[in-house]
Parts: C-alpha cells; sequence; structure tokens
C-alpha cells in the first residue's frame, strides 16, 4: 500500500544522517569475511550477518564469527546472526501455513523457488509469504539475485533497484545480499545502495491504510499485549510522534508493536534482569536485542541492568537514558513527541513525552 505523487518521485530526500526501517542481511564469504571489511558493512547498514554453511569447515565458520564478534567490539553496533527457514519448492508452498507455525522467522528464497514454479508465478507467492508472514507476525527475509549485477558492477541494473523497493512495498522486514556481500567486488557499495532504495520506498509507504489492515485481519478478541501493542501505534498516529520506545526484558512487545508497521521506528529498549541465587548474581545477556535486528522498523539497545526493572524510580531513569541515546542516533530531536510502552508493577503504561 504505497501514497505516492509526481512531486513525491522528483522530490530529493535529504541525506540526514536516516537509517531504513528495513533491515539488511548480508551473507559473509570470502569478499567480506574480515574484521575490517565487517565493520564497514555494520558502519553502512548490515543488521543482520548470515553464514552459509554449504561450504566451508567448522574452524571457518567459527572464524568468520570470531571476526565479527571483534567488528562489533570495534564498532560498538550490534549484529544479529541468522540461520533460516525457507520455502524451495512446490511443496513447501503449498504447505505454507504449517510451517509459518513452527518457525521463528521466514525467507523467501526465490531462486530455487523459481526452479519449482511457474516463472510468471513468483511474483505471486512472494507476496502470499510475506503478506502471511506479516498477520502472523513473524519477520520475513526476501532474498536472491536482489542486487546481483553489483558482484562485479558498482552499480545496480534499474530491475534491480525495483526488485528490492517492491518487496519493501510488499511488507519485507529484510532484504538480503548474497553473492553481493559474499563475493562480490563492492560489498560496502552493495549495502549503501540497497540501505537508500529502502530509505525510498518506506517514505511512500501508506502507513494508516497498512495499521488499518493489519486490525481488520487480527482475529478477536486481542490478547492484552497484543492490544496494548496495537493502541501504542495507534497512538503514534494519532499524536504524529518521531518515536515509539517500549522498555522490556525479552523483546516480545517491542516485536508485537513492529507488527502494526508504525511510520517512526521503534527503540526497543532491553533492560537486562539482575537476580540472585543467594551466592551470585547473574544478569541477563543481549540476545533479546540481538533477536529483535531482524524485524522491521526496530533499532534495540541495551539498558543498564537493575534488580526492580518495573519499579517506577528505575523505569524513568532507563526511560530519561533511553531518549538520550534516541537523540544521539538521530531518532528524535528536542521537541518532539515521542510514545512510550513500559510497565509499572502489575500494570502496562502507555504515554506520550516531549523529549527535552
Amino acid at each position: 500500500m504505497s501514497n505516492i505523487d509526481i512531486d513525491g518521485i522528483l522530490k530529493e530526500l535529504p541525506s540526514d544522517g536516516r537509517i531504513p526501517k528495513t533491515k539488511i542481511v548480508c551473507t559473509l564469504g570470502p569478499a567480506s569475511r574480515s574484521v575490517p571489511m565487517i565493520e564497514k558493512l555494520l558502519r553502512a547498514g548490515m543488521n543482520v550477518a548470515r553464514f552459509n554453511f554449504s561450504h566451508g569447515s567448522h574452524e571457518y565458520h567459527q572464524e568468520t564469527l570470531n571476526n565479527l564478534r571483534s567488528a562489533m567490539q570495534n564498532t560498538g553496533i550490534l549484529c544479529a546472526v541468522m540461520l533460516d527457514t525457507k520455502v524451495e519448492n512446490q511443496e513447501g508452498v503449498i504447505n505454507f501455513d504449517e510451517i509459518l507455525r513452527e518457525t521463528d522467522a521466514f525467507m523467501v528464497a526465490r531462486g530455487d523457488l523459481g526452479m519449482e514454479i511457474p516463472v510468471e508465478k513468483i511474483f505471486l507467492a512472494q507476496k502470499m509469504m510475506i503478506y502471511k508472514c506479516n498477520l502472523a507476525g513473524k519477520p520475513v527475509v526476501t532474498a536472491t539475485q536482489m542486487l546481483e549485477s553489483m558482484i562485479k558492477s558498482p552499480r545496480p541494473t534499474r530491475a534491480e533497484a525495483t526488485d528490492v523497493a517492491n518487496a519493501v512495498l510488499d511488507g519485507t522486514d529484510c532484504v538480503m545480499l548474497s553473492g553481493e556481500s559474499a563475493a562480490g567486488a563492492y560489498p560496502e557499495l552493495a549495502v549503501k545502495i540497497m540501505a537508500r532504495i529502502c530509505i525510498e520506498a518506506e517514505s511512500s509507504l501508506d502507513y494508516r491504510a497498512i495499521f488499518k489492515e493489519m486490525i481488520r485481519s487480527t482475529p478477536l478478541p486481542m490478547s492484552p499485549l497484543e492490544s496494548l501493542a496495537s493502541s501504542a501505534v495507534r497512538t503514534a498516529n494519532k499524536a504524529k510522534a518521531e518515536l515509539i520506545v517500549v522498555l522490556t526484558r525479552g523483546g516480545t512487545t517491542a516485536k508485537l508493536v513492529a507488527k502494526y508497521r508504525p511510520a517512526v521506528p521503534i527503540l526497543s529498549v532491553v533492560v537486562p534482569v539482575l537476580t540472585t541465587d543467594s551466592f551470585d548474581w547473574t544478569c541477563s545477556d543481549e540476545s533479546p536485542a540481538r533477536h529483535s535486528l531482524i524485524y522491521r522498523g526496530l533499532v534495540p539497545i541495551l539498558a543498564e541492568g537493575s534488580a526492580k526493572a518495573t519499579d517506577a524510580e528505575s523505569t524513568e531513569v532507563i526511560l530519561e537514558a533511553a531518549l538520550r541515546s534516541a537523540t544521539e542516533k538521530g531518532l528524535c530531536k528536542p521537541g518532539d513527541a515521542v510514545v512510550v510502552l513500559h510497565r509499572i508493577g502489575a500494570s502496562s503504561v502507555i504515554k506520550i513525552c516531549l523529549v527535552k
């Protein structure tokens, strides 16, 4: 669902450091597995690193993983690692609903699929699978030959640029680079160009129509958590907020907010929880933040650990720190309205704050 006119086609978007809501997956390979190159990919916009286990030894992949960890530490940028579920034949399309129920995320792998179903029907399969993943609130990755010509050329074809944009308009959470980043001559440039295409496509989406369609298609009664998530998006739409902030422990609430496709970014503030067994203190790790990186529009950050994550006073401290971080990232600025969703005790709260 898009909302575009002639002026929108001719107008150049401002280069103000904006990041796309659609996430970028890069397959790491010989051309991109070194620490310096991974650092460049992270700074260019890579959100998720994909490992191709169809080749290479365990030692090879362990070294690549160690390089990724070093690059994340050097840049301070979080990156998820993806192991994917994908449909590659006609039987998978027929049994798609059953597969979707059992998976946490899904990949539309059009290359292998194109060998199994008529080529003129691939776009229908893509739209169907993305739509059903959106309704289920499960992240979906669109892959295969998205910027294939950039393996050798510094510029994609017009058809490839249109393909990436149409995947964004279809509702994909992520777009994926395969050979372009694994073995191509221009991996960093491919990420930058893909990010620019995604930003342009996102600017033409009719977010209010998408929200209404999601509400219409969601069965009633909603769970209390999903009702809160949809209400936060509705509030952001009506208040013309610039950001939605969700304080969460496991990331579930933020992921449900992302399901309703708000027009603004979602800052998922993962609050590590300190616990004790009378002998040792332990703190929950950053895995909920990394898991959020594959969801469209989610920007995860880690808050400082707190033994009282739902206490009103500590919640306000965490929220103030989150808004400072959001301002530094360029997600909002002083005077902007921000919708905040969090818990205080046993109650959930949605409120509107002004950034100071």
